[in-house]
């Protein structure tokens, strides 16, 4: 199995993501990514080991330009995993839903 070394995680501060990195090898360090910074500092609190390196960056995923400084963010950490888990959705019926929340969930 292949052992990575630097991992990006989004969405990572609940449910499945924030499983996904309780679960990586204390070996691997982590970048999370979520909207609330908060909860990435508790998540990063969580995560830390020592000889871990665990970054944090507050993004919202259906900004271009945060997306754009996540991807500049994740380069020069050096990721070599990505769990691209981030999701956003709304509950309803489709053809109710306005086009912009169709967007930002295909942006996500």
């Amino acid at each position: 199995m292949r052992q990575y070394r630097r991992a990006l995680v989004t969405g990572a501060t609940s449910g499945i993501g924030a499983a996904f990195a309780a679960e990586l090898p204390p070996t691997t360090d982590l970048m999370l990514t979520g909207r609330n910074q908060d909860r990435l500092d508790a998540a990063k609190a969580g995560l830390t080991r020592p000889g871990r390196v665990v970054e944090t960056v507050a993004a919202d995923l259906r900004e271009e330009s945060q997306v754009r400084r996540l991807i500049e963010q994740a380069e020069a950490f050096g990721i070599d995993l990505l769990i691209n888990n981030a999701g956003i959705g709304r509950v309803g019926r489709i053809l109710e839903m306005p086009l912009e929340a169709e967007r930002d969930t295909v942006a996500v």
